[in-house]
């Protein structure tokens, strides 16, 4: 069985892997603040609202491994390879990264400091992971949210789906001398 959540000692950033070459140079930024050429994973109907929102100016991390999120952009861009960029909770909270208890376009509020955040997160509805129930789907879409730059020394891990693909990011860190855990993990993918 799944870890719960709320035990969990990582946050997750999904993105393509045809970003991560940039990402591995410049950190990762929030959608505002990139200046290169990437591929966009995101929902563009859901990106027009959390720039209403204020929320582009953030980058976002999940609380686990698959989301509703990254299920419906790994389906939607069913040829792009994905991965997961990891960082450690006790950054997030001793970098004071917000929260957003739930899906952050139906939250009536600013995002919330860390330690209410993390008190405001209903776990046990996060837990049960039943995508057809609204209220777990909305609190399994919780986000943690960085102003700023994440620099790659700070990534705990990339999680990809294969060897090959774990091959692959090796050579782009040793080119970059950088030295990263890369970690399989098929079950995080929805195409394995």
């Amino acid at each position: 069985m799944a870890t719960n959540p709320k035990d969990g000692k990582l946050l997750y950033h999904l993105t393509a892997l045809d970003n991560i070459e940039s990402i591995l140079e410049k950190g990762l930024l929030p959608r505002e603040k990139i200046d290169f050429d990437f591929l966009d994973v995101a929902d563009k109907e859901i990106l027009k609202d959390r720039k209403k929102f204020d929320l582009s100016e953030y980058t976002p991390f999940h609380f686990f491994c698959p989301t509703p999120f990254s299920g419906a952009a790994q389906i939607a861009q069913e040829d792009s390879e994905f991965v997961y960029i990891a960082i450690t909770r006790k950054l997030a909270e001793s970098n004071k990264f917000k929260i957003v208890p739930r899906h952050p376009l139906n939250f009536d509020g600013n995002p919330l400091e860390w330690g209410e955040g993390i008190e405001t997160i209903d776990w046990g509805l996060m837990e049960k992971r039943v995508y057809s129930d609204y209220d777990c789907r909305e609190a399994c879409m919780a986000e943690s949210l960085f102003k700023g730059t994440i620099l790659p020394k700070h990534f705990n891990c990339i999680f990809v789906k294969n060897e090959e693909v774990k091959s692959e990011i090796i050579s782009i860190l040793k080119r970059k001398n950088l030295s990263i855990n890369v970690n399989v993990n098929k079950w995080f993918f929805v195409n394995r």
